[in-house]
């Protein structure tokens, strides 16, 4: 009996024990009918960035009017052991090409 009251105690320790509090430091979010950009910036370092462009694409005979969104885009952030990394990245007929930096 003492070991559950002990037990539910260090849960409750661990459910009251402060969070870090992160704050939207940058946040623009553009839709348009040719395409999107958005990015936001936070307090821990989070960042992002991306742009989508509607293109035509190749036909296929299910679409012969076919269009894709180019996304050019990167998103970085802290690890817990300090690091920053940074991912650039394309998007579109190609796939997901992404470029991952330790900066």
């Amino acid at each position: 009996m003492k070991f559950m009251i002990v037990f539910a105690l260090f849960v409750a320790c661990a459910f009251a024990a402060p969070q870090n509090n992160v704050e939207t430091l940058k946040f623009v979010n553009d839709i348009q009918e040719g395409g999107y950009n958005f990015l936001y910036e936070t307090s821990d370092g989070q960042k992002r960035d991306e742009t989508g462009t509607l293109k035509d694409a190749p036909p296929t005979p299910e679409n012969p009017n076919n269009k894709v969104i180019d996304i050019i885009g990167s998103y970085e952030f802290t690890s817990p052991e300090g690091r920053t990394y940074r991912v650039e990245y394309t998007s579109g007929v190609n796939g997901f090409l992404p470029k991952v930096t330790i900066v």
